[in-house]
């Protein structure tokens, strides 16, 4: 039986994990980051995912910024609140008022 597929911030985890253990890997991981993972890590990748690996530095922080549509997308839904009142669990003080 195959393990199942990792999803996105559990193969980072292990990236990072990785990287900090193994100094080869982590120079691989900067000059060929697709190429280090698929080999090392025997993760598959889609074809054209582009990956860019940026090696921090003590006094920089780096802030990753998921793409526009997924904060569209995200805008779009009800919130857990907002769900909660449509289904009918709170009613803001609204009263069935006859039969």
């Amino acid at each position: 039986m195959s393990e199942p597929a990792l999803n996105q911030r559990d193969l980072e985890t292990e990236i990072v994990e990785r990287a900090l253990k193994d100094p080869q890997f982590r120079e691989k991981l900067v000059g060929n980051p697709r190429e280090a993972i698929v080999s090392e890590l025997e993760a598959r990748l889609p074809e054209g995912l582009d990956i860019k690996v940026i090696e921090q530095e003590p006094d920089t922080v780096c802030l990753v910024l998921p793409p526009a549509q997924q904060l569209i997308d995200a805008q779009d839904q009800l919130s857990e609140s907002e769900l909660s009142r449509v289904a009918g669990g709170i009613t803001d003080g609204c009263h069935k008022v006859g039969g």
